[in-house]
């Protein structure tokens, strides 16, 4: 599988409600050493992160979408992607831009660092 295919399915894994809620799954997607600023504007480690999402109730559906990726070396890669939560009973639609520093360590990609802005609505 090409890097670039495999970041997206990683990308796309993360957003999925199953493995939000499986903390094995997250400790070995997320570098130890993870730093995330929130679209909230709220800072995350490793710890937070996985207790954040461990601890989320919705579980609206998430489409990826400008998704790119640039390398920045052998084993490191920059992720773009727009993310856009559907419209739901509890929430309405949202936007939100998003980086992630992907590094390659021991054969197996880590997200290490990952910020989301949140792109307002029009109207």
């Amino acid at each position: 599988m090409e890097v670039d295919d495999l970041l997206r399915k990683l990308e796309s894994d993360l957003l999925e409600p199953s493995n939000r809620s499986d903390s094995r799954f997250l400790d070995l997607v997320v570098a130890d050493e993870f730093r995330e600023f929130g679209s909230s504007g709220r800072l995350f480690d490793k710890a937070s992160l996985i207790q954040a999402l461990l601890n989320e109730s919705l579980h609206e559906k998430i489409v990826l979408s400008e998704f790119a990726v640039q390398a920045l070396g052998a084993e490191a890669s920059l992720v773009t992607y727009r993310s856009t939560r559907q419209a739901s009973s509890e929430l309405p639609q949202q936007s939100v831009r998003r980086s992630s520093i992907w590094i390659k360590r021991e054969g197996r990609w880590q997200l290490i660092f990952h910020q989301g802005t949140l792109i307002p609505t029009v109207g």
